[in-house]
């Protein structure tokens, strides 16, 4: 999905959206994002109808048992825990077919190749062709299904409106991953868009195309050279490329983000937020807290906090007690449950070695920081943010070695050539020049880096950017909007051929 053709499809979603009679809004929304879904392949509408018609059915099921266990005496101990246990045989099918669904497209037909990969096959693979955000329409769904159950929020009466909450067009490209209970509300709200929900929308949408367009789709030229298969560069040339990688992503990932939720804003709908500053967490946890925040609370809420309550883990969190290690007792469930999401993170973001390896990576790193937590709580200080910053930023970016280069073993080679063969001739040599980006391409990455530094700088005081913007005089605002319009139609890329990270999760 590129850059374009998103605009192309949510601009004229926004314009209808707005001027239909209110009464009909969801139904366009409904009928817009199936419609646009079938354009990307019919076979992942017939995907996500089936996901959407079991996660259905089964909240159904489930909320009629627990009526019907209300209606026990409590005495009926074994009534009650017998309704108990359709309600979990109830969730846990629907959580199979769904998760399987997902496995079956994303994962089965090349997990025999990927194996073998460990073991140095160099074949190809065959893989089915993925519906348009799968992972994400999955997650919210089985999230809904799980709050259905924890009796969060009731089951949805009408099959149309939860086929809408999985379709959302926008949040298909690359979330956020919504919850039933927050998002719904605004699908169907028949509040008239205001101009103040124009005006912020439409910055936010300018504001990540510029992002996307002027930094992460200039950005990746040089990452696609210095992480190529077949490339061979020092470790500097190394370290270069994974800074452009990590400003890449985010600008991609952000840039994306802010394009679905500014054109949302215009039409007076609020999804969840998903990055608010990662760069300036003083933790890798507090990272993950700021990075893709709304799969973060899933994993937290639906995989984190379960584990950690479940009977092995509780028995062993007793039995440490009981052995008076008490400080234990707290850390080992945390560190057992931050491997355990990070693999499962791992997986999600890709069935390679190198994703898994990303994952574990950073499990182990919160696993031995949860460990470690009440030796360092000992010596915690504010007085040295920006060094907990510098170390949080260096630990990302380690990881992000493994998220993007082709392999596990091409990861570890480049982080081998960091630390053992740097080659620094390479910076003055001519080597620069041959990374795809010519000095104007360079020059305009200093400029907008800087901007985004300092915006987020600004948002990172608390400071409202748009609120800012609408107290100054209409002339300024006009100068600074146009003056951004403007370098983001100058300076953005010309080909197209970069879609976004997260279109096909």
């Amino acid at each position: 999905m590129s850059t374009y053709r998103l605009l192309d499809l949510l601009l004229p979603m926004a314009v209808l959206y707005l001027i239909l009679p209110v009464k009909v809004r969801s139904l366009f929304l409904l009928l817009f994002s199936v419609t646009a879904c079938w354009m990307s392949g019919w076979q992942g509408v017939l995907y996500m109808m089936a996901t959407a018609a079991v996660t259905y059915f089964s909240a159904l099921k489930i909320e009629q048992l627990h009526a019907y266990k209300k209606t026990l005496n409590r005495q009926d101990k074994a009534g009650r825990k017998a309704a108990d246990n359709r309600i979990k045989g109830v969730k846990r099918t629907a959580l199979l077919f769904n998760f399987g669904m997902l496995a079956l497209l994303k994962y089965v037909p090349s997990l025999p190749y990927h194996l073998l990969e460990m073991a140095g096959w160099k074949g190809g693979y065959f893989a089915l062709s993925l519906p348009l955000g799968i992972s994400f329409y999955t997650f919210a769904l089985s999230g809904y299904l799980f709050d259905v159950t924890d009796r969060k929020v009731p089951a949805e009466k009408r099959f149309d409106r939860l086929l809408l909450f999985a379709s959302y067009y926008p949040l298909l490209i690359e979330g956020p991953i919504c919850r039933y209970g927050d998002l719904m509300p605004e699908l169907l709200n028949e509040r008239k868009s205001t101009a103040e929900n124009l005006y912020r929308g439409g910055i936010r949408v300018l504001w990540g195309v510029f992002k996307k367009k002027v930094v992460a789709d200039r950005a990746v030229l040089l990452v696609d050279i210095v992480f190529a298969k077949d490339a061979s560069f020092g470790g500097a040339i190394n370290i270069i490329g994974v800074l452009f990688y990590s400003l890449m992503q985010y600008a991609d990932f952000s840039g994306g983000i802010d394009m679905v939720l500014g054109i949302s804003e215009m039409m007076g709908i609020h999804p969840a937020e998903n990055f608010r500053q990662p760069y300036f967490a003083t933790s890798l946890g507090d990272f993950w807290r700021r990075w893709h925040i709304t799969l973060g609370a899933w994993m937290r809420d639906y995989v984190f906090y379960p584990f950690a309550l479940s009977k092995p883990v509780q028995f062993l969190t007793n039995r440490l007690k009981q052995r008076k290690l008490k400080s234990l007792s707290r850390t080992v469930p945390a560190a057992a449950g931050n491997l355990l999401v990070f693999f499962l993170v791992g997986i999600w973001h890709g069935k390679s070695t190198n994703f898994i390896a990303w994952g574990m990576y950073n499990g182990l790193v919160l696993a031995a920081s949860a460990l470690m937590e009440p030796y360092f709580s000992r010596i915690r200080t504010d007085r040295y943010r920006i060094l907990k910053i510098l170390r949080t930023f260096l630990i990302v970016n380690i990881g992000w070695f493994f998220d993007r280069s082709s392999s596990f073993g091409h990861a570890l080679q480049m982080l081998k050539n960091v630390v053992l063969h740097p080659d620094l001739h390479q910076l003055t040599d001519g080597t620069i020049s041959m990374l795809g980006l010519k000095t104007p391409d360079v020059c305009i990455l200093a400029v907008g880096v800087l901007l985004v530094f300092s915006i987020s700088v600004l948002k990172e005081k608390g400071k409202d950017i748009t609120g800012l913007l609408r107290r100054k005089s209409p002339v300024i605002q006009f100068v600074l909007i146009y003056l951004l319009f403007l370098i983001t139609l100058l300076f953005s890329i010309p080909s197209d051929h970069t879609g976004f990270m997260y279109a096909m999760y």
